[in-house]
């Protein structure tokens, strides 16, 4: 009997590593995949007729309305291509235009067009759920510096992640009470409620 508690302590610690392993790669992967879009950036809600130029009208909307010179490598629909509502994704030639476009996104306020950095999908998945953090944080205490970079939440300079195993996570450990320390509130029920529909 003891041989076999032994083992299962074993098989536990054998089958921890691996996770770990499995999600030191997926960060990995990710990483990689975000420097791979870097030049590219989704505009959703621009409004196409079925002959346009994709890559035209990205240009068009970036000289008139966010006022900046860009130089489109490529740009097309993503979906189906009869889809007019698709979003279009565009590669842009340099990192200065994507940080030109961003530094005029104002201009876009009272229109119906946005714009997105192309993030791999696990990435859009984990931002969204620090998202909702950052929100639930900033209405407990509004005046804390909070910021959602790639897939990291950034709180009065302590860079945390989200692991769908385990949650929060800082350095490795346990985000949620941290967190909960810094804002004065206790945030771990609704953090792992968060967690438990992930």
């Amino acid at each position: 009997m003891a041989r076999l508690v032994q083992e299962n302590a074993h098989l536990r610690s054998e089958l921890a590593a691996v996770k770990k392993e499995c999600e030191d790669m997926r960060k990995e992967v990710d990483e990689c995949q975000i420097q791979i879009r870097k030049k590219n950036l989704l505009f959703f809600g621009l409004r196409r007729k079925p002959n346009d130029n994709c890559a035209g009208l990205v240009k068009q909307l970036c000289n008139e309305v966010l006022q900046t010179q860009v130089s489109i490598s490529q740009a097309y629909p993503l979906g189906k291509i009869t889809n007019m509502e698709a979003p279009v994704l565009a590669e842009f030639a340099t990192a200065t235009d994507i940080a030109n476009i961003f530094g005029n996104v104002k201009n876009l306020k009272d229109t119906s067009i946005s714009i997105q950095p192309d993030l791999p999908i696990t990435v859009r998945r984990t931002r969204g759920i620090l998202l909702q953090i950052r929100k639930e944080l900033k209405k407990h205490k509004p005046e804390m510096n909070a910021q959602v970079r790639n897939a990291t939440l950034i709180v009065d300079g302590k860079t945390f992640r989200w692991s769908h195993d385990t949650g929060l996570t800082l350095n490795g450990k346990d985000g949620a009470g941290i967190l909960s320390s810094l804002a004065r509130k206790d945030l771990t029920s609704y953090i792992k409620g968060l967690l438990d529909a992930d």
